[in-house]
């Protein structure tokens, strides 16, 4: 049941924000973020929970909520001076100060010749839901799914050439070190919609995958394009050809966009999918001639 004096703001709208225990959730402005705040933790009190551990990177919405209720982070932190404090965000680092996301990568070392084990000790560590560093991520991979082709044991050391291939793979991770991402999609705040999904697929003989970014206009010929999602996958050890690796590619694209409708909370308009292959263009308006069972599928 919510409060009769603050029925201006939808409260309703951030249950799909909750995460298990966390909540992640953006306003348009610090006087939403504040009433916002102000009326999730009532409604929670009502039902006996009590929402702490607050953290924002507005330092209006933080002087609205008590400082027992805040992060440990900004707990005692002069509001009226910078910088804020990193976060983490459901296992993301957050730049308070400059509204980023950061990907952190974990220094590696070890002495002699990587094993399979260590592969995927490096491939396991780097973690980015959004897909940040997956071309980078796809060299490890490869690597690893080559070596698993070998039936070799965990600790046995990889191949002389993987070898090589993995120190470089290696390193240009280790300068990842604190790659930032903006969080906002549009820092300007437009409100325009409808806004567009553009989303790049393409595949070759090892990988195929899928990049996505937001089309957004502010009603006044102003375009802005960002990142929002990318998503890389392995070929499978069964040999494919290129064409149906292409249409894996598109399958994935679609799929991608079917998740992005589903999370974004703002109006977007029409989706629009792009593709090198022509084999792949024909396959979809192909009307006249019945597939075989997998490209039907």
């Amino acid at each position: 049941m919510l409060d009769p004096d603050h029925r201006d703001v939808d409260v309703v709208d951030a249950q799909w924000n909750f995460y298990v225990n966390d909540l992640l959730i953006s306003m348009q402005s610090a006087e939403e973020g504040i009433r916002m705040a102000e009326q999730l933790r009532h409604v929670t009190t009502l039902g006996g929970f009590r929402l702490t551990k607050w953290a924002s990177n507005s330092m209006e919405v933080l002087e609205s909520i008590p400082e027992s209720e805040r992060h440990k982070g900004v707990k005692e932190i002069d509001l009226e001076c910078k910088p804020f404090p990193a976060e983490r965000t459901l296992g993301v680092k957050w730049d308070l100060e400059n509204d980023q996301m950061v990907v952190v990568i974990k220094h590696f070392e070890k002495k002699g010749s990587a094993t399979r084990k260590d592969l995927l000790h490096v491939i396991s560590s780097v973690y980015g839901p959004l897909g940040f560093l997956a071309p980078f991520l796809i060299r490890p991979k490869v690597i690893f799914q080559e070596e698993c082709r070998r039936k070799k044991g965990w600790d046995e050391a990889i191949s002389d050439s993987n070898e090589v291939w993995w120190q470089r793979g290696l390193m240009e991770l280790i300068h990842l070190t604190d790659f930032k991402m903006p969080r906002c999609y549009d820092p300007r705040g437009a409100r325009a919609t409808p806004f567009q999904l553009h989303h790049f697929c393409d595949a070759s003989q090892v990988a195929y995958g899928v990049v996505s970014y937001l089309r957004i206009s502010d009603g006044t010929g102003d375009v802005r394009c960002t990142f929002i999602y990318r998503r890389a996958k392995l070929v499978l050890l069964k040999q494919l050809t290129i064409p149906r690796l292409e249409l894996f590619a598109a399958v994935l694209a679609v799929k991608v966009d079917e998740t992005l409708r589903h999370e974004l909370s703002s109006d977007t308009g029409r989706s629009v999918f792009w593709t090198d292959s022509v084999i792949v263009l024909q396959y979809i308006h192909n009307t006249e001639r019945q597939f075989h069972m997998f490209l039907a599928n």
